[in-house]
C-alpha cells in the first residue's frame, strides 16, 4: 500500500485484548498471507466470564417447522355406536287401486211424439214443385207494382220541384270554384318539388324548343325569348334541390312562388313561377328581368322604356331639370345592380302616390330603406334634362311578375 495515501485523520482504533484473532502465526510466503484457522462456535466467549450455553435463536425461513408424531403424545379418541339404521313405515297399509271399468251405454229410443228438427225430415233435400199459377200471381203482381211506381214519379217530382222564388236551404254548385286566398298559397307551397324540376329544365336548356313547354304565356313571348334568349350553360346532373330556398306571395288574388338561389358559377338567380290550369309555368319576363331596354341605352338617353325592370330607392338629386319642388327623386339599378339611371315623379300625380307609398313611414311599419323590385314605364324629360334622367311615366307593377 502506497503510504503516501494514507488519510493522516482516519486512525483504525487499537487492538484490544478481546480482539479474538486467533494466535496462529502469519506465514509469508511468495506474497502471499495466510489467515488463521476459522474457530468454531462453541470456543466463543463473552468478556472475561466463562463460555456460553448455545441458545437457540428466531428463525425466519421459508421453510415450516414441522414437529414429529412423537413428540405430540395427544390423540383423538374414537367411541363406535350401533351402525343400524331405523326406518319408519305408515302405521296403516295403502290400499291398492282399483282398474277403471267400462260400462256401454245403449243410445235412447226416438220418441215418435217429439217435433222433428229442420231438415232432419225423411222429405229433407227432395225437390219441392210449387203451383204454376201461384209463379204467374207473383210475376203479375210484380209488374203492376213497378208500373204504378213510374207513373207516380212525375207527380212526385212535380211536388219537390224548385218554384221561382223559391229558396232551397243547401245548393250545390254544378262546378267546383277553383281554390283561392290561402288555399291557393298552400297549394303554391307543395310545388317545390315541382318547381325545381321547372328551372332545371330552363336552366339546362341549351336551344330555346329545350323550355317553352314551362313558360308562362308561350304563344306571345316565343318570338322575344327567341330573340334575347341567352343559355345559362349549367351541367347536366346540376339540381337547384340544395342551393334554392322556395317562398310564396301573392297580391289582389294572385299567388306566385319564388325560387332563389346560387348557380354553379356563384351567380344569384331569382325564377318566378305562376299556376295556370294547374300547371306550374315559368314567367321568362320576370325571372330574366326583361326589359324593352337596355340601361346602357337608358343611360345614353334612348331605347323603348315601354317595360323596364330594375331595383329602385329613394335619392336627392335635383337640377334646374328636375327641381325639388316640383319632383321626387328616385334611383332606378339594373338587375345585377351594376347600372343606373336617374328617375323622378311629379309630386301630386297618381305614380308619385302610387311609389311613394312603399317607402312611406306608417305608424307601425318604419320607412323603407333598402331597394324594392318595380316595373315602369319611363318617358323623356325636358330638354334641359341629361341624357340619363327620366320621368316615371306609370308604375306597371310594384315587383317583376305581371298579374
Amino acid at each position: 500500500m502506497n503510504p503516501g495515501l494514507t488519510d493522516p485523520h482516519n486512525h483504525a482504533p487499537p487492538v484490544s485484548a478481546d480482539d479474538e484473532w486467533g494466535d496462529g502465526d502469519f506465514a509469508e510466503s511468495g506474497g502471499m498471507t495466510v489467515l488463521p484457522p476459522k474457530r468454531p462456535k462453541s470456543a466463543s466467549t463473552h468478556g472475561n466470564g466463562p463460555a456460553a450455553k448455545a441458545e437457540a435463536g428466531l428463525r425466519i425461513d421459508s421453510t415450516p417447522a414441522r414437529t414429529r408424531d412423537e413428540e405430540n403424545p395427544t390423540r383423538i379418541e374414537v367411541q363406535e355406536f350401533n351402525g343400524s339404521v331405523v326406518r319408519l313405515s305408515p302405521d296403516e297399509d295403502v290400499p291398492e287401486r282399483a282398474p277403471r271399468k267400462f260400462s256401454f251405454l245403449p243410445r235412447p229410443a226416438a220418441d215418435p211424439e217429439r217435433k222433428p228438427r229442420d231438415g232432419e225430415t225423411s222429405e229433407w233435400g227432395a225437390r219441392k214443385r210449387y203451383p204454376t199459377k201461384w209463379i204467374i200471381a207473383t210475376g203479375l203482381g210484380v209488374a203492376t207494382l213497378v208500373v204504378g211506381a213510374m207513373t207516380l214519379l212525375p207527380g212526385i217530382n212535380e211536388s219537390n220541384a224548385v218554384r221561382e222564388g223559391q229558396v232551397r236551404g243547401l245548393v250545390i254548385d254544378a262546378e267546383e270554384k277553383p281554390p283561392e286566398g290561402i288555399d291557393l298559397m298552400n297549394i303554391m307551397f307543395a310545388r317545390e318539388a315541382e318547381a325545381n324540376q321547372v328551372f332545371r329544365t330552363f336552366a339546362e336548356a341549351r336551344i330555346v324548343d329545350d323550355f317553352l313547354p314551362v313558360v308562362r304565356g308561350v304563344k306571345e313571348l316565343e318570338p322575344v325569348i327567341r330573340s334575347g334568349f341567352r343559355p345559362l350553360q349549367v351541367p347536366k346532373d346540376w339540381s337547384p334541390r340544395k342551393q334554392a330556398t322556395w317562398s310564396v306571395a301573392g297580391e289582389a288574388g294572385k299567388v306566385y312562388g319564388v325560387l332563389d338561389g346560387t348557380l354553379p358559377d356563384f351567380s344569384e338567380f331569382q325564377a318566378y313561377m305562376a299556376l295556370e290550369d294547374g300547371r306550374l309555368l315559368l314567367d321568362w319576363k320576370a325571372s330574366t328581368a326583361y326589359g324593352t331596354a337596355g340601361f346602357d341605352e337608358m343611360v345614353a338617353g334612348r331605347g323603348n322604356t315601354s317595360e323596364i325592370r330594375g331595383f329602385i330607392e329613394p335619392t336627392g338629386f335635383y337640377n334646374a331639370a328636375f327641381p325639388e319642388d316640383s319632383y321626387r327623386s328616385y334611383q332606378l339599378l339594373s338587375a345585377d345592380r351594376e347600372r343606373t339611371i336617374w328617375c323622378y315623379t311629379r309630386k301630386g300625380s297618381p305614380v308619385d302616390a302610387a311609389i311613394g307609398v312603399q317607402f312611406q313611414e306608417g305608424a307601425i311599419l318604419e320607412a323603407t330603406k333598402g331597394k324594392v323590385k318595380i316595373t315602369v314605364r319611363l318617358e323623356r324629360g325636358p330638354d334641359q334634362a341629361l341624357p340619363n334622367q327620366w320621368l316615371i311615366g306609370e308604375m306597371l307593377h310594384k315587383d317583376w311578375i305581371m298579374p
